[in-house]
């Protein structure tokens, strides 16, 4: 099991694009999408709990990405983040 939080902390103003997490492992040889999230209130500048279920990779050496996505109109960098990933057993 891992467990993530995920905070859009862009103003509201910037005119940005709703945000995309996503989560997903790879074996070195194939990618996996395992979970996709799209926060769409961008004046929730709240952390949201997640967990994403590792158990069928039990036993197995994987790269576990945590992704973002959110194009803004003006250019400017994001501030889009994962907050405190943790793999538990």
């Amino acid at each position: 099991m891992t467990r993530v939080g995920l905070a859009n902390l862009n103003d509201p103003l910037c005119g940005a694009a709703d945000a995309s997490f996503m989560v997903g492992v790879s074996d070195g040889r194939s990618f996996r999408q395992l979970r996709t999230l799209v926060l769409r209130d961008r004046l929730a500048k709240q952390y949201i709990p997640i967990e994403v279920s590792l158990a069928e990779y039990s036993g197995m050496t994987i790269d576990l990405i945590l992704n973002t996505r959110m194009p803004l109109q003006d250019g400017s960098q994001s501030d889009v983040v994962w907050i405190d990933p943790a793999v538990a057993h």
